[in-house]
């Protein structure tokens, strides 16, 4: 599906032009009104404001009233397709089923998405006995078709099991795209696009996991070094609870613990201390960007110079968006409002 701004394209308050390549500062330029525009997109219809960008799925008859919930977007310029929706699979006496995707992680050539999958999820039921054989967690990768058809590979798949439903974590490619990399459980594994094989390329301690957040990639994850060559991955320690920070060689299976203890903020996820001095600049870089502007899980582009990262502002006014900071100008942008609304967290 995909969605374009029709030509000079005007809020309905203001009457401002509101083309991406025409507005550079989105956020500087957001209507106070915050009137939105009716657009039909594919089955669903839904209110678009061009100058933030949010989009408020509306239930559509053509698609029985179902809303559109929880994309993936592949952003192309002015465009962006929509790769997977989470679909309603089914119900319980306590709540409604889905397949979820969680943590999308674009290729280098932007031809495909890797992810979570969770199968016949709710948060309700997730550990539900009766549940159980119906449920799996997996690592996919979707290969959407610019005619609408799309192909999904499932890459490595964990059935259901009472009391385990993050088993998963933080897929990641290689630089030239042919492997991925993902953790399971304390393992670290590798899956080949050429060998169709998967492998395990580091194994830790068994106190270390890595768990995430529903609502963002942000947590502990896995991130590759500027050359490619390294893994780093920034990880949970059960006893006592900390974090800690490892460097994988992942053609040896050399692995080195750089860290460990409480968080270096002043609470987790905030960078308001220094960074211990185990950690070198590879290490900051491939985690939290750059020393001058550390944020947790960037997404780098192809040359290094720009990184992106989720942001959010809690509340009753809550905000949802994806930043990026370019490292030569040393500033901060914003990217793309993706909801505005009530945000607990």
């Amino acid at each position: 599906m995909h969605v374009t701004p029709p030509p000079n394209p005007r809020c309905n308050s203001c009457s401002t032009i509101t083309r991406a390549s025409e507005v550079p500062n989105r956020e500087a330029s957001s209507c106070s009104r915050q009137r939105y525009r009716r657009d039909h997109a594919g089955c669903h219809d839904a209110h678009i404001c061009w100058l933030c960008g949010s989009r408020r799925p509306q239930p559509s008859p053509a698609c029985g009233g179902r809303r559109s919930e929880h994309p993936h977007h592949e952003w192309e310029g002015d465009e962006f397709h929509e790769v997977v929706l989470r679909r309603k699979t089914g119900g319980t006496q306590r709540g409604a089923l889905w397949d979820a995707y969680f943590q999308p992680s674009l290729a280098p050539d932007g031809g495909a998405v890797a992810c979570i999958r969770f199968r016949n999820y709710t948060r309700l039921s997730s550990n539900d006995p009766a549940l159980l054989p119906r449920q799996s967690s997996e690592i996919v990768i979707f290969h959407p078709g610019r005619t609408g058809k799309r192909a999904t590979q499932v890459v490595y798949s964990v059935p259901g099991e009472a009391g385990v439903v993050y088993r998963l974590s933080s897929p990641i490619w290689s630089h030239d795209g042919r492997a991925l990399f993902f953790v399971v459980g304390s393992r670290v594994l590798a899956y080949s696009l050429d060998t169709a094989e998967t492998e395990t390329v580091a194994e830790l301690p068994s106190r270390v996991f890595a768990g995430f957040s529903e609502v963002d990639n942000a947590g502990t994850y896995l991130s590759l070094s500027r050359d490619g060559e390294h893994i780093f991955a920034l990880l949970t320690e059960v006893a006592p609870i900390a974090y800690s920070i490892w460097r994988i060689r992942w053609a040896t299976g050399a692995v080195a613990k750089l860290w460990g203890g409480p968080w270096f903020g002043s609470h987790s996820g905030r960078f308001d201390q220094p960074f211990p001095p185990e950690l070198d600049d590879a290490a900051i870089e491939a985690l939290f960007g750059s020393r001058e502007f550390p944020v947790l899980a960037p997404r780098f582009s192809a040359d290094r110079r720009y990184y992106f990262f989720v942001k959010r502002r809690p509340g009753f006014f809550g905000r949802l968006w994806v930043a990026g900071y370019d490292r030569e100008a040393r500033r901060e942008f914003t990217v793309r409002t993706l909801d505005r609304g009530l945000l607990w967290k």
